[in-house]
C-alpha cells in the first residue's frame, strides 16, 4: 500500500518530490522516482508489506529499463501469476514484480483481466510512449487526474496532485453541492476544479503526443440470477469467504482485524481463526453505552480465541478536523470517518494490515432501505406516508422508530420504478433544504445541476432488474466506492496501515451478484444467508443481532467543551464556507436549532464545517492542518 505520482509531457522532479511529500503519510518506509528524459516522471511513497526488501522497491523498471510501473495496493493473486510466468526472471517476492512482468508478456488489458487485487498503478512504457493509468473495478485504491497547460499529471490523493499543478484551486461548485447533499463527492467529480477521478475499473491510456484512449475492463453489476437452496448458498458463501480470507493474511507484516461485533467483521473474524493461526482483533468503543458496541465486539473475540485490543474513545472532533480533512484531502463527511480515523491510528501500534468487513452490506442486502424498497413498490397505492407522519407524533420510541421505517418505505413507493438514491429523506444531508441553504448568486451559477446525476444514471444501467436489485446495484457503483471506501482508505493510510476487504473478493462477488435479491432478504429480514453462515459459526447472540452502523453522535461530539461557540463562530465569519455559498441566516438558524434540541442537524453541521475547513486549508490557506478549531474560531473577527 502505497502513494503514487507523476507527470507526462513535463519534466519537473522538483514537482514530483512535493506531492511525494505531500502523501508521506501512505508510505512512510521509502520514497522512489524514476526519471525519462523523453518527458515522465514518476515518484512513489512506499509502505512495505509483502517484500520488504530492496528487490521491493518502486518505481520498478524492466530488465531493460524500458517499463516501469509504479503501484499502490494489493494483487492477491500474485502467487498464481508467477507461477504463469517464467519465476527464473523474478528478483524478489513482489507482486509489483508480478505486475511488471505480466505486462510485458500480456499487455494491458491482458493483463487486467488476469489479476485480482485492490490497486492504483501506472505503467511507461518507453517503448511506445505510453503511460497506463488502471483503478481496481471496486474503486478501493484512489487515482486523481488532471490535464496541464504542458503535460498531464496523477496522483494517490487531492494535496499531491494540487503541488503537481502547482495552483490554487478553484471549487467546483456542483461538486460542492454534492458534498453538502451527500455527505461525499461523487463519481469522477472532484471539488477542486481541473481534477478529477479515474472510474473505479478503467483504464487510461495517456500518450506523450498528448491523446489519451479509456477502456472499462470491469463493472459490478448484479445478475443473471441463479437459483439454489438456501443451504447450498450458505455452503458456497462459506466456501468463498475462506479463500477470500485466505488470500489477504499473506503479508510479511503483522495483520489483523476490526471488530464491532456485526455480522461482517465477525464473520471474516471466524474464517481468520479457522485457518489456525493466532488472531488479532481491534476494537473500539465509547463511552455511551447505547452507542457502545465492545461487549458484541469481546464476546466475538472470546469465542475465537483472539489477541483482543479494545480502545475507548470519547472524540474531541473540533481539535482534529483540520489534520483528518487534509488528510482527506477530497473533503468527506462521512460521521464514521473520525472514528475510524482514530481506530486506525491506534491500531497501528498492534499491525501494518488490518481486514475488515467492508462490502458485506451491499453485496448481500444488508440495508434498511433495501426492505424499503421492496416494501415500497408493494405499498405503492397505500396511505404510508400518511400513516407514518401520524404515528409519528406519539411520544414513544418504539413507535417514532417505526413511524420512520414507514416515512422510508413512503419515499420510495412514491418513487416507483424512477430511480433509487441514498438518503431519499434527506436525514444526512441538505437534500430537501438547498433552497434555503445555498446563496442565490452560487445556486444560478450551478445551471441546474442534479447531485443525485450519478445514481440516476446507476439505477438506469440496472434495467431488466427489480427495484432492489437495481438499488444494490446503485449502492454498488456509487456510495461504496465514492464514500465508504474513500473513508476506508483515507482513516487508514493516514497512520500507514493497509485495510483489506474480504467481502470484496473478486470470487466472493461473482457468486453474490447471481444471488436473487428475494434470497438476500429472506424471510423479510436482512443479510438472510449471511445470518444463516453465522448461526454456524458465531455465538447466538451476534448471529440475530439486528444491522448497526458505525455510527457515533456527531452531533454530541461537535458540541462537547465550548464547541458550539466555536462552530457559530467559524461558520458565521468571512473565509471559508462564507456568503459566496451559503447563506448566514440559514446556517445560522441551523445551528440554533441543533443547539437549542429542536432538530438534530449533527452530520449537515459536520458537511457545512469538513466544506469550511477544506476551504480554509486549500483555497484561503489561512487555516494549517496543525490548529486546533476552537483557537483558530477565537482569534477570527467577529
Amino acid at each position: 500500500m502505497c502513494g503514487i505520482a507523476g507527470l507526462i509531457a513535463r519534466v519537473d522532479e522538483a514537482a514530483v518530490r512535493r506531492a511525494l511529500d505531500a502523501m508521506a503519510h501512505r508510505g512512510p518506509d521509502d520514497e522512489g522516482v524514476f526519471i525519462d528524459p523523453s518527458g515522465v516522471v514518476l515518484g512513489h511513497r512506499r509502505l512495505a508489506v509483502v517484500d520488504l526488501s530492496p528487490t521491493g522497491r518502486q518505481p520498478m523498471s524492466s530488465d531493460d529499463g524500458l517499463v516501469t510501473i509504479v503501484f499502490n495496493g494489493e494483487i492477491y493473486d500474485h502467487g498464481a501469476l508467477r507461477e504463469r510466468l517464467d519465476r527464473g526472471r523474478f528478483r524478489g517476492t513482489s507482486d509489483t514484480e508480478v505486475l511488471l512482468r505480466g505486462y510485458e508478456r500480456w499487455g494491458i488489458d491482458g493483463l487486467l483481466a488476469r489479476i485480482d487485487g485492490m490497486f492504483a498503478f501506472a505503467i511507461w512504457d518507453g517503448r511506445r510512449s505510453e503511460l497506463h493509468l488502471a483503478r481496481d473495478g471496486f474503486g478501493k485504491k484512489p487515482l486523481y487526474l488532471s490535464k496541464l497547460a504542458r503535460g498531464f499529471a496523477f496522483a494517490s490523493t487531492l494535496p499531491a496532485i494540487l503541488q503537481l499543478r502547482g495552483d490554487t484551486p478553484e471549487v467546483d461548485g456542483a461538486a460542492l453541492v454534492e458534498l453538502l447533499t451527500l455527505t461525499y463527492v461523487s463519481g469522477g467529480s472532484c471539488i477542486a476544479a481541473g481534477v478529477e477521478k479515474l472510474a473505479p475499473g478503467t483504464r487510461l491510456t495517456v500518450r506523450a503526443d498528448g491523446t489519451t484512449d479509456a477502456a472499462r475492463f470491469f463493472v459490478p453489476r448484479l445478475g443473471p440470477f441463479e437459483t439454489r437452496s438456501d443451504a447450498d448458498w450458505v455452503d458456497a458463501i462459506d466456501e468463498a469467504l475462506g479463500r477470500a480470507v485466505a488470500r489477504r493474511l499473506v503479508a510479511d507484516v503483522p495483520v489483523a482485524a476490526f471488530l464491532s461485533g456485526g455480522l461482517d467483521s465477525s464473520l471474516v473474524v471466524a474464517k481468520m481463526a479457522s485457518l489456525g493461526a493466532r488472531v488479532r482483533t481491534i476494537a473500539m468503543g465509547f463511552e455511551d453505552e447505547s452507542i457502545d458496541e465492545r461487549p458484541h465486539a469481546r464476546a466475538v473475540a472470546d469465542a475465537f480465541g483472539t489477541d483482543h485490543t479494545e480502545i475507548v474513545l470519547s472524540p474531541d472532533a473540533l481539535s482534529i478536523l483540520p489534520e483528518l480533512v487534509h488528510r482527506s484531502g477530497e473533503p468527506l463527511a462521512d460521521h464514521a470517518l473520525l472514528p475510524t480515523y482514530l481506530l486506525a491510528r491506534e491500531a497501528k501500534a498492534h499491525a501494518t494490515v488490518v481486514l475488515t468487513g467492508d462490502g458485506g452490506d451491499e453485496l448481500f442486502g444488508g440495508y434498511e432501505s433495501y426492505r424499503a424498497v421492496a416494501l415500497g413498490s408493494l405499498a405503492s397505492r397505500l396511505p404510508v406516508g400518511a400513516v407514518a407522519s401520524r404515528l409519528a407524533a406519539i411520544d414513544s420510541t418504539s413507535i417514532r422508530r417505526l413511524a420512520s421505517r414507514l416515512e422510508l418505505i413512503a419515499a420510495y413507493s412514491e418513487k416507483g420504478a424512477t430511480g433509487y438514491v441514498v438518503d431519499p429523506l434527506g436525514r444526512r444531508g441538505f437534500r430537501h433544504r438547498l433552497d434555503e441553504l445555498l446563496s442565490p448568486a452560487f445556486a444560478a451559477s450551478l445551471a441546474g445541476r442534479d447531485p443525485d446525476r450519478d445514481q440516476h444514471a446507476a439505477h438506469l444501467r440496472g434495467l431488466g432488474l427489480g427495484p432492489v436489485d437495481r438499488a444494490m446495484n446503485v449502492d454498488l457503483t456509487t456510495q461504496l466506492p465514492d464514500d465508504f471506501l474513500v473513508k476506508l482508505d483515507v482513516a487508514t493510510m493516514a497512520h500507514g496501515v493497509e485495510a483489506r476487504s474480504p467481502l470484496l473478493d473478486r470470487e466472493l462477488f461473482e457468486l453474490a451478484r447471481v444471488i436473487p435479491a428475494s434470497t438476500k432478504l429472506g424471510r423479510g429480514r436482512t443479510k438472510h444467508l449471511l445470518r444463516l453462515l453465522a448461526a454456524r459459526t458465531l455465538p447466538r447472540a451476534i448471529a440475530r443481532r439486528p444491522k448497526r452502523g458505525f455510527s457515533p453522535d456527531t452531533g454530541r461530539f461537535l458540541l462537547r467543551d465550548g464547541g458550539a461557540q466555536a462552530i457559530h463562530t467559524l461558520l458565521l465569519s468571512r473565509g471559508g464556507l462564507d456568503e459566496r455559498f451559503v447563506r448566514r441566516s440559514a446556517v445560522a438558524r441551523i445551528l440554533d436549532e441543533h443547539v437549542g434540541g429542536a432538530r438534530d442537524h449533527g452530520q449537515r453541521i459536520l458537511a457545512l464545517l469538513v466544506a469550511d475547513v477544506f476551504l480554509r486549508l486549500f483555497v484561503d490557506r489561512t487555516l494549517a492542518p496543525t490548529d486546533d478549531l476552537r483557537r483558530f474560531a477565537a482569534d477570527l473577527p467577529r
